[in-house]
């Protein structure tokens, strides 16, 4: 590896947005990129024909079959509804002409009258649970057909819908030439059992197992490589699971002759204290937001009364006055009129006071419980950078001389103990393949300058104590 240099993440943009791929040859034909001169965007052509413009934040995979444009950063799920175009009413739409997908339940269930022309999805007649005379069954699930609770102990008489889901395919859209298909082919994808996110990188693809909690659900405990080699396959084949004990994958990358790992420390009982925690914390969010609008309504209730006090004040002023006139013709009477006058002041004032002090001690609590939350949220984040200390990057190599198909062609040559938020590898023009780590506001670029033999690199994995400064 050599270090190149580290930028803010605002800079690492805007001088990325300027980088144009190298000019690639695959299945006999050539691939060249440029920057458009009318719109800045990025554009790409296979053997000098016309220029295809580059959708932003994606990049080109191009097989014997075809080629795709594909967001190398899109983490999806591996069990999808549909592999078409989700209609964006969803169960809703109404439209007869609709071409989109509608894996939504039908709301009239087994009472529609056009099963056989519905676009949405029906219930089975063995899913009806009629209404009965006790509870629960003497209700309707207020859900109808669309409920998803399999043990719910309401009342069906229209059914119960269960949408199946299908492995997800990708689509490839253009001809090698890059001319836009007719219609879609799919690129068939096999997910290990398990695996419930992938990330699609064009020659790679990384499927992820989570750890078998509710809580670690996206934590990563498997992180499984397949591999295109699109010289001579169209396929992505097994090369091989990575796991690392006591830890999960946060990121993964992977391109030409490498591919990196990210795994971040993963301890369950803390996982679901954490988790706990967050759930605690929402449920108190509630509760304070709660509390919030109660006092909210206290303190408008403090408000009307300090204004219905004044007005008191203020007709009593006006009773003052006119006490005062009589007082003039009646020098008994206007001593005590002027007593009862300022004790009903005095007593207002004090109301007012009452009024100030509560709304300052709302406002002083809510402050102190501010407080309290941010420090907080800066001791979980302390902790966080203590225990990310601990994350390895794992930065493997082909070894020359060998196809890439199966994990002992794989040679880890790093493992540094200082993991990343994010991983990118790219090639640009006149470079190495660039590896950019991201670190919370900084990205790090190294170039990959590995010699194809690596038995002249000596015994691997090297561990460095320090990449470059800072990282």
């Amino acid at each position: 590896m050599q270090y190149v240099g580290a930028s803010s993440t605002k800079a690492f943009a805007a001088a990325r947005s300027s980088d144009i791929p190298a000019t690639m040859t695959l299945h006999g034909k050539t691939y060249e990129y440029q920057r458009s001169g009318r719109n800045g965007k990025l554009e790409v052509r296979c053997d000098g024909a016309e220029w295809v413009t580059v959708p932003d934040g994606t990049r080109l995979f191009v097989t014997a079959a075809g080629a795709m444009f594909f967001d190398p950063a899109d983490v999806v799920d591996t069990m999808v509804v549909t592999n078409g175009t989700l209609c964006k009413y969803q169960g809703g739409c109404t439209s007869k002409t609709c071409t989109a997908s509608h894996p939504f339940p039908c709301r009239f269930g087994l009472r529609c009258r056009d099963q056989a022309t519905c676009k949405f999805v029906h219930p089975t007649p063995e899913s009806r649970v009629a209404l009965g005379a006790e509870y629960p069954l003497n209700q309707a699930c207020k859900h109808g057909p669309s409920c998803t609770n399999k043990t719910c102990h309401f009342a069906h008489p229209d059914g119960q819908v269960t949408i199946g889901r299908i492995p997800r395919k990708l689509a490839i859209t253009h001809s090698p030439e890059l001319n836009v298909l007719e219609s879609p082919a799919w690129l068939e994808l096999n997910a290990p059992i398990g695996a419930t996110k992938m990330l699609f990188q064009g020659e790679f693809v990384f499927y992820f197992t989570p750890y078998p909690s509710t809580h670690a659900k996206s934590h990563f405990r498997i992180c499984t490589v397949f591999r295109a080699d699109p010289e001579r396959d169209e396929t992505h084949r097994l090369l091989a699971e990575y796991a690392l004990e006591r830890h999960y994958c946060n990121a993964a990358v992977g391109a030409g002759r490498y591919f990196v790992l990210s795994w971040w420390p993963f301890e369950d009982e803390a996982m679901l204290t954490i988790w706990e925690g967050l759930r605690r914390e929402r449920k108190r969010e509630k509760g304070f937001a709660s509390e919030m609008r109660a006092k909210d309504a206290y303190i408008a209730k403090l408000e009307a009364r300090e204004e219905k006090a004044t007005k008191i004040i203020r007709n009593q002023k006006y009773v003052v006055r006119a006490k005062n006139a009589e007082i003039a013709r009646r020098d008994v009477a206007a001593e005590q009129a002027a007593a009862a006058s300022k004790e009903r002041e005095q007593a207002a004032r004090v109301e007012e006071r009452q009024i100030a002090q509560r709304q300052r001690q709302l406002a002083e609590q809510a402050f102190w419980k501010q407080q309290r939350e941010r420090d907080a949220a800066r001791d979980a984040s302390r902790q966080a950078e203590r225990l990310r200390m601990r994350d390895p990057i794992h930065i493997y190599a082909l070894d020359g001389g060998r196809d890439g198909g199966k994990a002992a062609d794989w040679v880890l040559l790093i493992d540094y103990h200082k993991g990343a938020h994010e991983l990118d590898l790219v090639t640009t023009y006149g470079g190495a393949p660039r590896m950019l780590v991201t670190e919370h506001d900084t990205v790090y670029e190294f170039d990959l300058v590995a010699p194809s033999s690596l038995e002249s690199l000596g015994e691997l994995p090297l561990a460095p104590a320090q990449l470059c400064d800072g990282f």
